[in-house]
């Protein structure tokens, strides 16, 4: 017994020490590197700055204390930044992308690619590190028009403003359109939600369909002032901000919409994911999930999240895996319920 006594602790001390040499490895590994955050949307938008918001705090939380550097690779809605990230990136952990919440459903619903888009690689082959932010996108009309309720879209044309047709502002309205029935005519066009608040205030539309914290970083006063009036919220569960304002699938009454619905809703779960190429060595995808949640509760990060009217209700990888593999398992009758409508939508383009 005595002689096995050194044995057991001499295991017992290898296992104690594999930890920290990983720890050393990655840090010897990042110390003087540079990580390259590649944002798949042009500069100044809202994956830009959450991007460019998390990059300020990252490295402080990876071993070696890496430099986190911005570039963008808009186009094809985040296709370009995906295909590049697995096909040409290093996969050493020195890129990692901001694609946008498009892609997670784009392997049910192959929209991207059908409107002429290229899928070179295997989506669920990409390491999530984790999640910003879930942002629900709400629907919602100046205080003025003549729209109380989701109900009064079933009998009047509401104008609803939108940046393009293709883009959950046209997209959204749309598919309310064909499941209410509403009767939303739906304008594209406008740049961006500032112009599309303005054209609202000035009587050329009666609404918008946006993300919930481009509203409050626009103008932060409107909702609470009851300038806007949100009908919507499509998202899988009621935001704090908006506990009487109900969800898509609340406001349809056939199953088949409710369930449809909740799938398109996970996109929105997913709103600034970001994902490192497959092959990254499994201590630096630690490492880099690990810095993810730090940054997640570094108090900097949080100050600066707030002036972006981020929510605090950012995901870890583990979260996002399991969102993921929602996506995966919703049964084909309803992912073709929504590629249906929206491969109508695609002939408009």
């Amino acid at each position: 017994m005595r002689t096995l006594i050194p044995a057991i602790v001499g295991i017992l001390a290898a296992f104690a020490a594999a930890p920290a040499r990983a720890a050393d490895a990655v840090e010897a590994f990042y110390r003087g590197k540079t990580i390259r955050l590649i944002v798949g949307a042009p500069a100044g938008g809202g994956y830009d700055l959450v991007g460019r918001t998390v990059a300020e705090r990252l490295g402080a939380h990876i071993p070696g204390n890496p430099n986190v550097t911005v570039e963008n690779m808009p186009a094809a809605s985040s296709l370009v930044m995906s295909n590049y990230l697995y096909n040409s990136a290093p996969r050493d952990g020195t890129a990692i992308g901001v694609p946008s919440n498009a892609l997670p459903l784009e392997s049910r619903l192959h929209l991207l690619t059908r409107a002429g888009g290229a899928l070179n690689f295997d989506f669920s082959k990409f390491i999530w590190i984790g999640n910003a932010a879930r942002q629900p996108q709400v629907l919602f009309v100046w205080h003025d028009a003549p729209v109380k309720t989701v109900e009064d879209l079933k009998t009047f044309p509401a104008l609803m403003g939108a940046i393009s047709v293709g883009a959950d502002s046209f997209t959204l309205p749309y598919v309310m359109n064909a499941v209410l029935p509403a009767k939303m005519k739906i304008i594209p066009g406008y740049a961006g939600i500032g112009e599309t608040l303005l054209a609202m205030e000035r009587g050329e539309l009666h609404g918008h369909s946006a993300g919930l914290a481009n509203i409050v970083s626009a103008k932060p006063d409107w909702i609470r002032e009851g300038k806007l009036r949100v009908l919507a919220q499509f998202g899988l569960t009621r935001q704090p901000e908006l506990p009487d304002v109900p969800t898509g699938d609340e406001i349809v009454d056939n199953p088949a919409d409710k369930d449809m619905l909740r799938f398109f809703a996970l996109k929105y779960e997913l709103a600034y994911g970001f994902i490192a190429p497959p092959g990254v060595p499994g201590d630096r995808a630690a490492a880099l999930k690990h810095a993810f949640d730090e940054t997640m509760r570094d108090p900097l990060y949080i100050e600066a999240a707030a002036r972006l009217s981020l929510p605090r209700n950012s995901m870890t990888s583990n979260e996002v895996d399991a969102t993921i593999a929602k996506i995966n398992a919703t049964p084909e009758p309803v992912v073709a319920r929504m590629r249906a409508i929206l491969d109508t939508l695609n002939e408009k383009k």
